[in-house]
C-alpha cells in the first residue's frame, strides 16, 4: 500500500492511484480515474481531472489523467480530465490545462497560462506566465514561449454562426524555437526548427527555420544562428 502526505479537505474520487512520496496540500479535488506518480507534490486548491461535458461527449474510462513523478502543480490549478503530464515537469499557480492535452518531460508551464486542450508538448519547453495556446497546437521540444503570447485557432471568427468549431487549426513549432514576449499567432503558422520571433509580433504564415522575424505583420530580418540550439540530451 503506498503512503503519501495528504492536507485537510482533499476529496479524491473512484479508480485513483496516488503513489509513494505525493504530496498533496489543502482543499484539492482528484476526479476518478486519475494517476498522481510518485514525488509529484500538488499545491492548495488544486483540481485534478476536472470532468465538464455533455452527455454525448463523455470520455472513455480509460483515458487517463496523470500526473507524472515529481511534478509540481502549484496553487489554484485546475487541470482537466485525459491530461498527461511527463516527469520532473512543473505548473505555476492558477493554470488551466483543459482536456487530452499532452505535456512531455521536464517541461514548465507557468501561471496564468490557459491551454484549450487537444494539444501536444514536447519535452524541454518552457511555457511563460500569461500565454494563451488555442485547441490543436503541436509544440515541438525545447521550444520556449516569452509572457503574453496568444494564439488564435479560427480564421473566420465563427462564433455563434455557421461552422463554429468546426475548422479550428492551431499553430505548430518545430525543436528549438524561441518565441519572444507579447506576441500573436494567427491560426495553421507553423514555427520552423531553431527559428526566432521578436517581441510584440503578429504572425501571420509560416517561419522558415533558423530566421528571425519581427514586425507587424512579422517579416525574416535575418538568419538565426544555428549553434545557438540547445543539443539533445542523451536518449532523447
Amino acid at each position: 500500500m503506498s503512503t503519501f502526505q495528504c492536507g485537510e479537505n482533499v476529496r479524491i474520487g473512484q479508480n485513483v492511484i496516488i503513489e509513494e512520496g505525493v504530496v498533496l496540500g489543502n482543499n484539492i479535488t482528484i476526479y476518478d480515474h486519475t494517476i498522481i506518480r510518485k514525488g509529484a507534490i500538488i499545491g492548495d486548491n488544486v483540481i485534478i481531472g476536472y470532468r465538464e461535458f455533455k452527455s454525448e461527449e463523455k470520455p472513455a474510462k480509460e483515458l487517463l489523467t496523470e500526473i507524472g513523478e515529481n511534478v509540481k502543480v502549484r496553487s489554484g490549478t485546475v487541470i482537466y480530465w485525459g491530461t498527461r503530464i511527463g516527469n520532473n515537469s512543473s505548473v505555476g499557480h492558477n493554470a488551466v490545462i483543459r482536456e487530452r492535452t499532452i505535456i512531455g518531460h521536464d517541461t514548465y508551464i507557468g501561471s496564468l497560462t490557459a491551454f484549450e486542450g487537444d494539444t501536444k508538448v514536447g519535452n524541454y519547453v518552457g511555457i511563460h506566465t500569461q500565454c494563451h495556446i488555442t485547441k490543436f497546437c503541436d509544440i515541438g521540444d525545447y521550444t520556449f514561449i516569452a509572457p503574453l503570447f496568444v494564439g488564435a485557432n479560427d480564421q473566420a471568427m465563427a462564433h455563434r454562426r455557421a461552422g463554429h468549431g468546426q475548422n479550428l487549426v492551431g499553430f505548430t513549432t518545430e525543436k528549438y524555437v524561441r518565441i519572444a514576449v507579447g506576441v500573436t499567432v494567427l491560426p495553421g503558422v507553423r514555427f520552423g526548427e531553431g527559428c526566432i520571433v521578436g517581441a510584440g509580433s503578429v504572425v501571420t504564415k509560416d517561419v522558415p527555420p533558423y530566421t528571425v522575424v519581427m514586425g507587424v505583420p512579422a517579416r525574416v530580418v535575418k538568419e538565426a544562428p544555428r549553434e545557438s540550439v540547445v543539443f539533445e540530451k542523451d536518449g532523447d
